[in-house]
């Protein structure tokens, strides 16, 4: 089984919820309730979509066509399911959805996902070599292995929550935790753009970093071209971020960024 039997419903629907409401009315709040069924019922952490899914979806649910499909647009838009993966791979899912699927299938011994997909950061404790693991085409897959429920795998289940990382910049190239994207709303002013300065740079050179919350803190440490520990110590991401302002942007651009 690769989905789950349930999952759980906010109460209280959020902003983006309600403005489809607005906007189509109740049946966009039924419309989306089923889409969730179908996305915990089947692979459970997302849904493939596409034209005759969505003409059978319409037909199951005595439902015009093109309102399910102008629904599900207007939900990809306002940020409901993750608009990126949506256009990519033609799938729904998001954030949520994934983070309420893999906490209510901690239990189980294992479970293979497409890592293509993943919004959220699964850990480390991941078997790439399983049998089971469809590697045919080349897709890169993991089986989690989890933990037998012991007081010890509980302390490990509460140190993985607080290190679960997520995707940030328009490339979904930035891994941070909530408590490093938080710190970095609060240390920086433009902290989207400097998120979105390492998410071209690795998008770009394939650069690796240990800590991608490191890495932006350890570039705006540059002033004017000029590391604040006077150049005695040589830190590689520092001297990425010079190389990526010199080759990508200009002058005028460079000695903005390096004054803030």
């Amino acid at each position: 089984m690769k989905g789950i039997n349930y999952f759980p419903l906010d109460v209280h629907s959020n902003d983006n919820v309600k403005l489809i409401e607005a906007e189509f009315g109740i049946v966009a709040f039924a419309v989306l309730i089923k889409l969730y069924q179908r996305i915990y019922a089947g692979h459970g952490y997302y849904y493939d979509w596409n034209d005759e899914i969505a003409l059978l979806f319409a037909n199951n649910n005595n439902i015009k066509c093109s309102l399910v499909k102008n629904i599900v647009t207007r939900c990809t838009d306002r940020g409901i399911f993750d608009k990126s993966l949506y256009e990519k791979y033609g799938i729904l899912t998001s954030f949520g959805i994934q983070e309420r699927f893999f906490k209510i299938i901690k239990r189980r011994k294992s479970i293979s996902v497409d890592t293509r997909y993943l919004l959220i950061d699964i850990g480390e404790n991941a078997d790439t070599n399983d049998k089971n693991a469809n590697i045919s085409d080349k897709h890169s897959y993991k089986t989690i292995q989890n933990e037998v429920n012991t007081d010890q795998s509980k302390e490990k289940e509460s140190k993985e929550k607080k290190s679960i990382k997520y995707k940030h910049g328009k490339y979904k190239n930035v891994m941070l935790t909530k408590e490093e994207y938080q710190k970095l709303k609060d240390i920086f002013p433009n902290w989207e753009k400097r998120i979105d300065d390492l998410d071209c740079y690795i998008g770009s050179t394939g650069r690796h970093y240990k800590s991608h919350y490191m890495t932006i803190l350890s570039w705006s440490r540059w002033n004017k071209n000029i590391p604040v520990n006077n150049g005695k110590t040589k830190i590689q991401a520092d001297e990425d971020y010079f190389k990526y302002n010199k080759e990508y942007l200009d002058e005028d651009t460079i000695e903005k960024i390096m004054n803030m």
